[in-house]
């Protein structure tokens, strides 16, 4: 998730969707309004519901530094996956 192209367009550079992370073992779901990413290999969430977007920035750092950036596109959403396997 990029906040540059974010912040000069107003557009989210990403789709919502289910991602591998650029760490390996870590799969991420993103989704908007309100922004969040989920690790759902730790369960553990980030979110911009009801919080400065000046705290977010810096809970979506510490995320991404234990968790990874979004890498490849796998799915729409996470029941798609699990049909899969």
């Amino acid at each position: 998730m990029s906040m540059d192209n974010e912040a000069s367009t107003g557009k989210p550079t990403s789709k919502p969707g289910v991602y591998k992370s650029d760490m390996p073992g870590h799969i991420l779901v993103l989704k908007w309004q309100p922004t969040s990413v989920t690790c759902i290999t730790c369960a553990e969430l980030c979110s911009s519901n009801g919080i400065p977007m000046s705290k977010f920035r810096v809970m979506a750092k510490d995320f991404t530094s234990k968790h990874g950036y979004l890498g490849e596109f796998i799915a729409d959403k996470i029941e798609d996956v699990l049909k899969a396997n």
